[in-house]
């Protein structure tokens, strides 16, 4: 729960094809999400890559601003940052906060409206830069991981859940040295094995890599792959998403393997149009 003021509100993550059905299909998928997560006790935020993947689709893009400029929302820390907040935190990361920017339509005064910062984000060379690199970035880290397929063997002859956890365990290692040797070298000549579990951002990460990419046999790997790993860094930290099907399995699933995501409640655009349905009826 994140507190904002008296108040406590649910963190729900909205994937990019939710966000895009919403805007597109209010009265279904609009009405579904306001009555299962309303504005008095949900706060909807989004990842910066959904950002950058609805601003290539203009006319949506417009539609979501309009949509979401009603509601008090924020958009989520990247996978870097949120690892960086651990690293600070280690080995307890139970008060890292996921939220970036947070966009109010009562700030619009001040500028703190959803349309006003976003403009302004997208202004700034380094955001700017880092969307026209987006579809590069996605092809370039969705090659890299494939590649490291190799390094990693099955217990049996392919692939299965009881994979999971070990190759979680020995990736992360390897995750938490790449991005921070010289205090992994540290702890390590101190005669302290950094502790994963203290990494949960890494740890999801990894899940839904081995998961999407490995697991799955005969399944070719896809751009939308990489969207899901580096979105999947916030979950442990949120209360509730609004993922496809495949992702949403996909945490549920960990959630079965490891206790740090089971309070995390998963939904899809079908439970979406179920509670609009339901309400319609009523």
């Amino acid at each position: 729960m994140f507190k904002l003021g008296k108040n406590e509100y649910k963190l729900c993550c909205l994937d990019t094809n939710a966000l895009a059905r919403i805007v597109e299909e209010p009265r279904i998928y609009g009405r579904g999400f306001i009555t299962v997560y309303p504005p008095d006790q949900a706060i909807p935020c989004f990842s910066p890559y959904s950002l950058f993947e609805l601003r290539a689709r203009r006319e949506i893009f417009d539609k979501f601003v309009k949509f979401f400029a009603l509601y008090p929302c924020m958009v989520l820390k990247n996978e870097e940052q949120l690892f960086n907040d651990e690293l600070a935190s280690y080995p307890d990361p139970s008060g890292v906060i996921p939220v970036l920017l947070g966009f109010s339509a009562f700030n619009k005064s001040r500028g703190c409206d959803l349309e006003s910062l976003l403009s302004r984000s997208f202004n700034c060379p380094d955001i700017l830069q880092r969307e026209l690199a987006w579809p590069a970035l996605k092809k370039g880290i969705l090659d890299s991981v494939v590649a490291l397929k190799s390094n990693f063997s099955p217990k049996g002859k392919r692939f299965t859940t009881k994979d999971a956890a070990r190759f979680v365990r020995n990736a992360a290692i390897e995750q938490i040295a790449l991005r921070a040797g010289e205090w992994v070298r540290r702890r390590l000549g101190e005669g302290h094995v950094p502790r994963t579990d203290a990494f949960p951002s890494v740890k999801m990460s990894l899940f839904t890599v081995f998961f999407r990419l490995y697991e799955p046999d005969r399944r070719t790997p896809e751009p939308q792959d990489v969207f899901d790993i580096l979105i999947s860094a916030s979950v442990p930290y949120l209360d509730a998403i609004i993922v496809e099907n495949f992702q949403a399995e996909i945490v549920r699933k960990v959630a079965a393997l490891d206790p740090f995501v089971r309070h995390v409640e998963v939904r899809t655009l079908r439970d979406l149009r179920a509670f609009s349905c339901a309400t319609q009826s009523s």
